[in-house]
């Protein structure tokens, strides 16, 4: 039992993330959802959540406690919490602490600079309308993450990189093994996709 944020009773552990559907799906909407506020707001900032596959972790909402968490990572450890992942990350940025992160991320970050981005914005813009284009052009509905989201993201970010026409093939496998969930993670209930089609509202 934890503390409701909002009127200090005592309440069931969060369920996160907060824009989960009963059909399994998270829809954020244009503004935080309301419960981040509340929790900002009480007495620690805390809030311990369940997540979709059960295991429970700590919300941190102030900036102070963020900076804090990112770099105790002695204490907060990334490797540490593999297994809880639904997401194996495990030998990728998101899963390296401390010189092995720091490596890892030197290596791009000067590619993902403001004025960097920037510069290829009218770029990046091009191949966004392309995959949108592409992806209309098939039959409908569309898995709007395998047609859309997935290659546009790994194309731009070969872009970025400057990586070779033929070695791209390999980059996008391992982006999609990146997706994959942990073999150490608790089953995942069913979840549907997000799918466009002409006649979804908007």
């Amino acid at each position: 039992m934890t503390r409701s944020p909002v009127h200090g009773t005592p309440t069931s552990l969060l369920t996160y993330p907060f824009d989960h559907g009963e059909d399994g799906v998270n829809r954020p909407g244009l503004h935080l959802h309301p419960t981040y506020h509340a929790v900002r707001e009480s007495g620690t900032g805390v809030a311990e959540v369940v997540r979709p596959n059960g295991t429970r972790a700590k919300l941190v909402t102030r900036y102070d406690d963020v900076v804090h968490l990112l770099r105790d990572q002695a204490t907060f450890s990334r490797q540490a919490a593999l297994t809880d992942d639904e997401v194996d990350v495990e030998g990728t940025v998101l899963g390296l602490d401390g010189a092995e992160h720091t490596e890892v991320r030197s290596v791009v970050t000067d590619h993902f600079t403001p004025k960097a981005v920037g510069k290829i914005r009218e770029q990046i813009e091009r191949r966004a309308a392309d995959h949108l284009a592409s992806m209309l052009s098939q039959a409908q509905p569309v898995d709007m993450i395998e047609a859309f989201a997935l290659p546009f993201a790994l194309d731009t970010i070969s872009d970025m990189l400057g990586l070779p026409q033929q070695d791209r093939r390999q980059f996008r496998q391992w982006g999609r093994r990146s997706w994959r969930p942990a073999p150490s993670a608790e089953p995942m209930p069913t979840q549907p996709r997000w799918r466009w089609s002409a006649t979804s509202p908007d």
